[in-house]
């Protein structure tokens, strides 16, 4: 009988592994994985700024700032100013940045389209993985505290 622990255990080597199959397509193709998820956050077609995609997906500034100077200097994404911020801007694919990402992108999401469609009760997974991420990340700041 496995135990807690053992559990948690399997399922940060299952959440691992999911990353590290992203990892090794993205290779495949041919692209840089921090290329392919920045381009994968902003492909959703809601402007985003900097800010907002290192909160949400807990990402470091630096790495952050890095590529989107290169984004920005292959031209595929641009920089709008946010209503009532002085400083912030939101970032925009470009056509040709939308192009990039569309020729990158389409063969994942077909893939993972495949594999959800697969999965029993995907809603459930989904909610029980948002579910264990915010248990996670409050017994963090409890016994951590907040950073």
């Amino acid at each position: 009988m496995e135990n807690q622990r053992d559990k948690v255990k399997r399922l940060l080597k299952i959440l691992y592994n999911v990353d590290a199959q992203y990892v090794k397509a993205v290779r495949k193709m041919g692209y840089k994985s921090n290329l392919f998820w920045l381009l994968y956050y902003l492909d959703n077609n809601e402007p985003m700024s900097q800010k907002q995609i290192c909160e949400d997906w807990d990402i470091p500034k630096t790495t952050i700032n890095t590529l989107i100077k290169e984004c920005e200097q292959m031209g595929y994404i641009t920089f709008e100013p946010i209503k009532g911020q002085r400083r912030e801007k939101v970032i925009i694919l470009t056509d040709k940045g939308k192009e990039y990402a569309k020729q990158m992108l389409n063969r994942v999401y077909k893939v993972e389209e495949e594999a959800f469609h697969n999965v029993k009760d995907g809603d459930k997974l989904i909610e029980l993985s948002q579910n264990f991420l915010d248990n996670l990340k409050s017994s963090f700041e409890k016994e951590l505290g907040s950073s």
